[in-house]
């Protein structure tokens, strides 16, 4: 509730994706203090917070209104740039599911819709060598048959199921796709455990992944 309320935090058009107090602790080097990167990266922390507020603070707060003004601004730059960091798609897709559910008057969730699957389409990366590494996987934005982005990637999200099977280690789990570049030096232990911590949340998102879609991949050997 803090992190909603504190003026330190809200710009103008968002919130912050990173505060100066990062750059005292043990973290990744996307989330050292940087103006610069709190405007390319705001999207996705202003979009997500947006929608809880939506969903559960009282319309007549000074925080609702706030909200309101913020998601006419995040629709119109969805339609109008595509530079949104490496987040903030994920966080327009919680964003038009909750506007759609609360039937909020003002927004074009059509159009939002469709810009969206252009977005989706665009950002999966469509060699699966590069998904060893950085490259954007269609799990990031497909978790199951129900989702409105699965048709059109069809053939891509099959093509991770079996990606997935093919690249599982033997008596372990996957291993993540990054390091703490620049400051793994500086916090190699650190990174170490916060490494271990995030094989067991991926592997679960993983399973998850290949259970969901175990019946239609079956179906299409």
């Amino acid at each position: 509730m803090a992190y909603l309320t504190s003026q330190k935090d809200l710009m103008d058009n968002g919130w912050r994706f990173t505060i100066a107090s990062n750059d005292d602790y043990p973290h990744a080097p996307w989330w050292n203090y940087s103006e610069e990167a709190n405007q390319l990266e705001r999207y996705d922390v202003t979009a997500q917070l947006c929608s809880f507020i939506l969903t559960y603070f009282d319309q007549g707060s000074a925080l609702y209104q706030k909200a309101l003004l913020l998601i006419n601004d995040l629709a119109a730059k969805m339609l109008s740039s595509n530079q949104f960091g490496d987040m903030g798609i994920d966080g327009f897709i919680v964003l038009i599911e909750t506007l759609r559910r609360l039937k909020l008057d003002g927004v074009d969730c059509n159009k939002m819709q469709s810009r969206l699957h252009e977005l989706v389409k665009k950002a999966i990366d469509k060699d699966a060598s590069r998904w060893a590494f950085y490259g954007v996987r269609p799990s990031n934005y497909i978790k199951s048959p129900s989702s409105p982005f699965f048709e059109e990637n069809k053939a891509l999200v099959l093509a991770e199921y079996h990606y997935l099977l093919d690249t599982l280690p033997q008596n372990d789990v996957w291993g993540i796709t990054w390091t703490w570049f620049d400051n793994l030096e500086q916090y190699f232990k650190q990174f170490a455990i916060s490494e271990n911590w995030w094989k067991s949340e991926k592997a679960l998102e993983k399973i998850r992944f290949l259970r969901n879609f175990q019946e239609l991949a079956s179906n299409h050997q």
